[in-house]
């Protein structure tokens, strides 16, 4: 029985009725398994996120920071053009 085509459909109870306790070994193991691969996954997709949003404000620094430079050096300009 491959516990990974199992329908979602099906629940535990109809899934534990129909193995042997070898299979319900390998079945925990996978289920187990299954469930650390997601909170890798999740933990993954929170770091990027984290990063992102770390990147995404140091971008919006500089951006603040090339305005105020740029603001400053215009009105340098224009006082030694008056």
């Amino acid at each position: 029985m491959d516990y990974c085509e199992l329908s979602e459909d099906i629940t535990l109870y109809e899934i534990l009725a129909r193995v042997d306790a070898k299979d319900l070994v390998r079945f925990k193991a996978a289920w187990r398994l299954k469930r650390v691969e997601l909170q890798l996954e999740s933990e993954k997709a929170c770091r990027r996120r984290d990063k992102m949003e770390e990147i995404e404000s140091k971008i919006r620094a500089l951006r603040e920071e090339q305005k105020v430079t740029l603001e400053r050096i215009e009105a340098e300009y224009r006082e030694q053009l008056a």
